[in-house]
Parts: structure tokens; C-alpha cells; sequence
């Protein structure tokens, strides 16, 4: 069965069930290095992932909160925590996600909680992690996300440009 990731509405019920372990698969091989990737991606956001999953977002989101929630616990894992985030700091933080940042995508996430991981936010290994610290590095990577897609967006913009003034302009009046 071949699958697309276009546009929330031709998603299959398949596809969000896979969403966990396709995200952990890539926290675990780092397949996902840059905003620019993310971008090109294209992917649904985790609303509509939410909707797809259940017919609607209020539905959805406990299914994609519990697996945000296991994306935050792997990474604590991964980075081997002297005082990892709490049980109760990992539901705060994914609700929060959720409510705020649902616009991402699972992309998205997966490239921030591996860059938190790498350090590339805030100077955390090896010591703790908690709601509030990882909420920060989250609003870091969606600012550097914005950045980026303002950036790319005035390059298509110039290159546009660019291209007009090569072409000769016809006009019908004389």
C-alpha cells in the first residue's frame, strides 16, 4: 500500500498508528538533521494527525499526547539523566505541546528532542531536565523554524524576482 504525506486528508488510519514507532525510529538514527528537512517534508501536522486518528482533534490528542510522551521519555533515556523528568513533567510537557505547538509536525519534533539531546539548546547533559527547561528549548527551535522558513520564503521571493527581469515584457498597447 502506498501512502503520501501531501495533505492530512489523504493519510490512511494506517499511517498514525505507525506515527510512534516511525518517530522513534528516527530519534534513533538521526534521519531527520536540519529545519530545512523538516520543511521539504511536508508532513501533516500533529493536529491532523490527531484528526486522522480519531475524526477529530479533541479525540485524537490523548493518542498523540501519550506518544509525545514516550518521544520525551526516550530521549531522557538516551541522554542518560542523572535526575530525569518526571512522570507528571512529561504529561505537562506534552499537553502544553499539544495546546501551543500542534502546528508541528512529528518532523519537528523529532529534530528538536534529538538537538536537546545533542546539548544544542541549553547545557543539560548528563545533569537533569525538567517541564519548563525543555518547554524553552522548544520555543528556541520553533523560533529558529520560523527563522528559516522566512529566509527560505524571501530566497524563492528574489529568485522570482530575479527570473521577471530576465524576461522581456510584451505589452499589447503601443
Amino acid at each position: 500500500m502506498q501512502t503520501t504525506t501531501a495533505t492530512p486528508t489523504q493519510l490512511t488510519k494506517e499511517q498514525p498508528a505507525n506515527l510512534d514507532s516511525l518517530v522513534i525510529k528516527n530519534l534513533e538514527q538521526g534521519t531527520i538533521r536540519t529545519i530545512d528537512q523538516v520543511l521539504d517534508n511536508k508532513k501533516p501536522s500533529l493536529a491532523a494527525y490527531a484528526q486522522i486518528l480519531h475524526g477529530s482533534f479533541p479525540a485524537g490528542k490523548m493518542k498523540i499526547a501519550t506518544n509525545i510522551q514516550r518521544w520525551i521519555f526516550q530521549i531522557n533515556v538516551k541522554m542518560g539523566l542523572k535526575k530525569p523528568m518526571t512522570a507528571e513533567s512529561i504529561r505537562f510537557a506534552s499537553q502544553v505541546i499539544l495546546e501551543d505547538y500542534s502546528y508541528l509536525t512529528p518532523d519537528d519534533i523529532v529534530l528538536w528532542l534529538t538537538n536537546v539531546a545533542k546539548g544544542n539548546y541549553t547545557d543539560i547533559y548528563g545533569s537533569a531536565l525538567d517541564g519548563p527547561t525543555l518547554l524553552k528549548t522548544l520555543k528556541k527551535y520553533v523560533n529558529n523554524r520560523i527563522d528559516t522558513a522566512a529566509a527560505r520564503s524571501l530566497r524563492r521571493h528574489d529568485n522570482i524576482q530575479h527570473q521577471e527581469k530576465d524576461v522581456e515584457r510584451v505589452s499589447n498597447k503601443r
